[in-house]
């Protein structure tokens, strides 16, 4: 794993290696792939999107340019309705039923920057990669300085308290917190953004 304090996305668009690439796809594959099924993409239909959004992400990766925040959630999306929008068109030419009323739905709200699925879509992505971050950076920290972190980041709990029960200073509370928040931050810059 590259600790470096440049972000994945830095990463891939400069000098990717295998690591990187692989983050990129146990990253988005699961993600994108349970979204689509929650919003009733059949198992079969998902894969085959799933492996189609991944072959552009991997392919187109080093020419996104960051242009507002979530530019990298919204790329994604698009490269999402694109693939969807052929997989039904390739669907619909073949002999077998389409069954693709609900995905043309699903791509017209999802279209809509202002549709409560995309409202989700945007939600559960920044939710789900908060998650890829803290995993990944988690080991980067000695336990009592994530713990400080968790407890006052996660857990909201006072900092006071916190202290009390580590048995450090309040002011060793705040700068755990803090590098911690920062290194997520690096870590995801262009992906998570300000959400983290």
């Amino acid at each position: 794993m590259n600790t470096t304090s440049i972000s994945l996305l830095q990463r891939l668009g400069e000098a990717p290696d295998g690591d990187d690439w692989r983050q990129l796809v146990d990253d988005y594959v699961p993600m994108v792939k349970r979204w689509l099924r929650q919003n009733g993409v059949t198992d079969a239909d998902a894969d085959d999107i799933v492996q189609e959004v991944m072959t552009v992400l991997v392919n187109r990766v080093g020419e996104f340019q960051r242009q507002r925040t979530g530019s990298f959630r919204r790329w994604v999306r698009t490269i999402t309705i694109n693939c969807m929008r052929d997989h039904l068109r390739k669907r619909q030419r073949s002999p077998q039923p389409a069954g693709g009323s609900d995905m043309v739905q699903i791509l017209n709200a999802l279209e809509d920057d202002h549709s409560q699925l995309t409202q989700r879509w945007e939600r559960e992505h920044g939710q789900r990669l908060l998650e890829i971050l803290l995993r990944r950076v988690r080991r980067e920290f000695r336990e009592q300085t994530w713990r400080a972190f968790s407890m006052a980041a996660i857990e909201n709990v006072p900092t006071e308290s916190i202290a009390e029960q580590l048995g450090i200073s309040v002011n060793a509370v705040f700068v755990a917190k803090s590098k911690v928040l920062r290194r997520i931050r690096e870590e995801g810059a262009g992906l998570l953004e300000e959400e983290a």
